[in-house]
């Protein structure tokens, strides 16, 4: 049987043809003064609570669309769910969205299949859970999410709890391997730096929960101590992916931020409290481990906090009621791009904070999903 497959040498010979055909169309481009035609490698995910919108991050260098937002396309969930929390895998080969279901079921865990040329979805199963916080964490092997809430699918496992799959590495098909049962109200919970812990807000016992999770099993244990404490109503929290530092937001009263120190052993030392906006319900730190983003529900502003020493950097409005935020994976030659999803205006801003002041920048504004309650950015892969 002959094969219909071009040899190695004349595929690459193309591509090379190619390559060299884009370059020249691009330096002529640029010598007629016109912009290099934008291209979509990377995109945004926002869900509000019926569906996922898909935004292409136009990647435009040195035009003034560079990192913006491009025309979305859209994802409807399956009837009866509403979107909570939407995360990808680190490869980029998964989408993970929280929903929650009718009264008494409880929450499903939906599974994508991204496509990376695209960015389309592809919905590959659903995992019955107890009524989701929303929280959701994703490691290199596990995923896991908090629960605050029963469900008549699963009548015997704790309301508050956390639950824990493991994550098939081809395909992101998920295995239940721990539930572990929680004495209060979990909020949110991140993996440190390493993902050998994992950390969860306490919403009504002004704590951080601090475990550690195996590596083979799965299995969640407590570390010792068990808890650090909080100021009031902690729910988001993160860690930084450079520096042995974790962050959470407590919404109460003016609204403050806690930097806290790791140490060795995964436990985290009292926290530095740095002043925030009013309901800090939103985190995100950049990959480079040096800019803390904060947006504050209720006074409708996003802060760039130095992430390693607690300064504030900029302070700038956004829309009103922001409650989600993340980075673009790439960011433009004078810093870092940031997506902030305001809930009552319905829009998507984007920032640009400056490298070397923190500065804040607004680059551009879009209409969004009615209500968007969470972002997630395609991944910064290894090169």
């Amino acid at each position: 049987m002959r094969s219909h497959a071009l040899p190695f040498r004349i595929t690459g010979t193309l591509g090379c043809r190619h390559a060299l055909r884009w370059v020249a169309l691009s330096l002529l481009l640029l010598l007629l003064g016109q912009a290099v035609p934008a291209i979509a490698k990377e995109y945004a995910y926002v869900t509000d609570p019926a569906s996922i919108k898909i935004y292409p991050i136009i990647s435009s260098p040195g035009g003034p669309s560079d990192r913006t937002l491009g025309q979305p396309t859209s994802k409807l969930l399956p009837e009866g769910l509403f979107a909570l929390t939407i995360r990808l895998s680190r490869d980029g080969r998964n989408a993970y969205v929280v929903t929650v279901g009718r009264p008494r079921e409880g929450s499903w865990l939906l599974r994508y299949a991204v496509d990376r040329t695209s960015g389309a979805l592809t919905l590959q199963d659903k995992v019955p859970a107890t009524l989701a916080t929303g929280g959701l964490a994703i490691s290199e092997k596990f995923v896991c999410m908090a629960h605050a809430g029963g469900s008549i699918f699963l009548p015997t496992w704790p309301s508050y709890a956390i639950s824990c799959f493991a994550r098939d590495p081809q395909n992101g098909a998920l295995r239940q391997v721990e539930t572990f049962a929680l004495s209060t109200r979990p909020a949110d919970l991140t993996f440190g730096p390493t993902d050998e812990f994992l950390y969860t807000t306490l919403y009504n016992r002004y704590e951080v929960a601090m475990l550690r999770l195996n590596a083979t099993t799965g299995k969640l244990s407590w570390l010792r101590p068990p808890t650090v404490s909080t100021k009031a109503n902690p729910i988001p929290i993160v860690c930084n992916p450079i520096y042995p530092l974790c962050y959470e937001g407590n919404t109460a009263y003016q609204g403050t931020v806690g930097f806290y120190p790791i140490n060795r052993d995964g436990t985290l030392n009292a926290p530095r409290i740095a002043q925030a906006g009013l309901y800090p319900g939103a985190l995100a730190v950049h990959h480079s481990g040096k800019f803390l983003v904060v947006v504050n529900a209720t006074s409708n502003t996003v802060m760039v906090f130095d992430a390693i020493t607690g300064q504030l950097r900029a302070t700038s409005p956004t829309g009103a009621s922001p409650q989600a935020v993340a980075f673009d994976p790439i960011g433009r030659p004078e810093g870092p791009v940031v997506y902030v999803g305001s809930r009552a205006s319905s829009t998507i801003s984007t920032f640009t904070i400056e490298n070397g002041t923190g500065r804040l920048t607004l680059r551009g504004v879009v209409n969004a999903p009615t209500h968007p309650n969470s972002i997630a950015t395609t991944p910064r892969l290894p090169q």
